[in-house]
């Protein structure tokens, strides 16, 4: 690329990899014979924040700072233009369902639009007010509900039910929520601020009800569960991280990892033994980035 990439991602056979530049392009290769070949080049008018391959790796979204999301489809090994989604400022992100059939956008402009397909043909289907940008948006990994992260101070939780999107929750913060996410059986979620606070939610008899408010010192910047959705952890930038677990229905604190000036980010390894977090010390105007790994040891965190 001629400019800096922001992002990198496999589809899920491995088989295609897809770049995301400020170049405002992103490109496409294929892996034939142990050899990658590039096999197209998306154009965008602006820089490419983000790019990503549907679960069966048959389309892929780019977004840009151009206003647009673009949508290409595999067809006789060639990908093809599909769709183009139309925002009025920069789309932060894209993300398909994990059955591929639907498809959200997150942007600039106080909305997140919905699109479905059907019969090969991508269509809008619902779009999400905000009253300040979008930051994030994502499905539950039943592709029955999707929560979206706002600038305004809140998260959204909208619900599909008999083919139309509906809003169903609307979880309040006093600061910008930086992030937000489902647990991988999408009975929870969580949501990350800059007030401080992570806060969990539970659905119940198709009610979204508050479970849990974890507080730190310092904004809070991601919230991730384990793959197993029985733990959580959030990164803060008070300079910890914190790891919940899921007993007896209830949320508890089991450890504080005191890291260092500025916690970044926290994410769980697949088999849930393990967390990393990416912090940030701080020595005057000096600064030092550090990755850490705590391992979980006879079920003790």
């Amino acid at each position: 690329h001629d400019r800096p990439v922001n992002n990198a991602r496999f589809s899920n056979d491995g088989k295609h990899l897809v770049t995301a530049s400020h170049d405002g392009t992103a490109k496409i290769y294929e892996l034939n014979d142990g050899q990658w070949h590039e096999k197209a080049t998306i154009k965008h008018d602006d820089e490419v924040s983000d790019a990503c391959f549907s679960a069966d790796g048959k389309h892929l979204v780019t977004a840009s700072h151009d206003g647009t999301a673009k949508i290409y489809g595999l067809n006789d090994g060639q990908w093809q233009e599909k769709a183009t989604i139309k925002h009025d400022r920069p789309v932060n992100n894209a993300r398909f369902s994990n059955d591929g059939k639907h498809l959200v956008t997150a942007s600039w402009d106080e909305t997140a639009k919905i699109y479905g397909i059907s019969d090969g043909q991508w269509q809008e289907q619902a779009t999400i007010k905000h009253d300040y940008p979008v930051n994030n948006a994502r499905f539950s990994p039943d592709g029955k509900h999707i929560v979206t992260a706002s600038y305004d101070d809140t998260a959204k939780i909208w619900g599909l039910n008999d083919g139309q999107w509906q809003e169903k929750a609307t979880i309040k913060h006093d600061g910008d929520v930086s992030d937000a996410c489902f647990s991988s059986d999408g009975k929870h979620l969580v949501t990350a601020s800059h007030d401080g606070t992570a806060k969990i939610y539970g659905l119940s008899d198709g009610q979204w009800q508050e479970k849990a408010t974890i507080e730190h010192c310092g904004s809070v910047d991601s919230a991730c569960f384990s793959a197993d959705g029985k733990h959580l952890v959030t990164a803060s930038r008070g300079g910890t991280a914190k790891i919940y677990g899921l007993s007896d229905g209830q949320w508890q604190e089991k450890a504080i990892v005191e890291d260092c000036s500025y916690v970044g980010s926290a994410c769980f390894s697949p088999d849930g033994k393990y967390v990393m977090t990416d912090s940030t010390i701080r020595f005057g105007i000096n600064h030092k980035y550090v990755t850490n790994v705590y391992m979980l040891i006879d079920n003790e965190e």
